[in-house]
C-alpha cells in the first residue's frame, strides 16, 4: 500500500531529472509545482495546520519585551520551521505524519546553531525597512508594537526577505535528512539553487508574491498557501540535491 501510494511523488521529480540537460530548464517548476501538490494532498489538513503552529508560535514571543522577544523569535522561527522536512520527507516516502528521520543531538545541535541566522537576516530585514518605514515607525515595530504602516511597504519587506533567503532554502534540509555540517549544508543548498535560477526565480516569485500579501490578508496568504509552496520547493529539493 505505502509504494503504491507514495511512488508517484517521487516518480514525478525523478521523470524531471532524467528528461534534463544541462542546467534545469523553466519548464521544470512546472513539473516541481505538480509533484508538490500531490505531496500536499496526502495530508492538506496537518501540513498547514503544522505550518501554522510553526509561524504564530515564534509571533507569540515577539510580544515579550524588546529587543529580547523578536530576537528570540527570530531564533526560533527558522529552527520550527526546518521541521517541516523530515515531515514531507516521512509523507513522501512512507506516508507517514513524523518528525522522525534518524534524528541526533548532533543534528539538533547543528540546526540550532544554523538558526541564529535568522537574527542576521532580521537585521538585512530592518536594514531594508528602513528605506521604506520612517524611523520612528520602524523603532516601534521592533519593540513589537503595532503602527500604521501602509500595507504595501510591510509586503514589500518581506517580499525582499523572502529573496535574500531563498538561496539557503535547503540547509535545513540538508542538516536534518542528509546529515550535512553547516558549512557544507549551505555550500549545497548555494551550489545547487543558484545554477537552477530559472526553474527557481518562478517560485521564488510566486513566494515574493505570497509574502507580499501577506499584510493585506491578515498574514493567511502564507499560512494557507505555504504549505503547498513548501511541498513544491521539497520536489526541487528532491531533484537539485544528490
Amino acid at each position: 500500500m505505502t509504494t503504491s501510494t507514495t511512488q508517484p511523488v517521487y516518480s514525478a521529480v525523478s521523470a524531471t531529472h532524467s528528461l534534463s540537460t544541462g542546467k534545469p530548464k523553466v519548464g521544470e517548476a512546472k513539473e516541481w509545482m505538480k509533484s508538490g501538490w500531490t505531496l500536499y494532498k496526502k495530508a492538506p489538513v496537518k501540513l498547514t495546520l503544522i505550518t501554522m503552529l510553526f509561524v504564530l508560535v515564534p509571533a507569540v514571543f515577539q510580544a515579550l519585551p524588546a529587543p529580547y522577544g523578536v530576537t528570540f523569535s527570530k531564533w526560533l522561527g527558522p529552527l520550527l520551521m526546518a521541521l517541516v522536512w523530515p515531515i514531507m520527507h516521512n509523507i513522501a516516502k512512507d506516508d507517514k505524519f513524523s518528525f522522525k528521520h534518524n534524528a541526533t543531538w548532533a543534528k539538533w545541535g547543528r540546526l540550532a546553531l544554523w538558526s541564529l541566522s535568522g537574527i542576521v537576516f532580521m537585521a538585512l530585514h530592518f536594514a531594508f525597512a528602513g528605506l521604506l518605514i520612517e524611523g520612528e515607525q520602524l523603532t516601534s515595530l521592533l519593540a513589537g508594537q503595532a503602527v500604521d504602516v501602509a500595507p504595501w511597504r510591510v509586503g514589500s519587506t518581506f517580499a525582499f526577505m523572502t529573496l535574500v533567503q531563498m538561496p539557503f532554502m535547503f540547509v535545513g534540509a540538508q542538516i536534518l535528512i542528509a546529515n550535512k555540517s553547516i558549512l557544507r549544508a549551505v555550500k549545497d543548498s548555494v551550489s545547487s539553487i543558484v545554477p537552477a535560477y530559472k526553474p527557481m526565480a518562478l517560485l521564488t516569485l510566486i513566494a515574493m508574491l505570497i509574502a507580499f500579501l501577506a499584510p493585506y490578508t491578515a498574514v493567511l496568504s502564507a499560512l494557507l498557501l505555504g504549505p503547498i509552496l513548501t511541498c513544491c520547493l521539497f520536489s526541487a529539493y528532491k531533484q537539485l540535491i544528490k
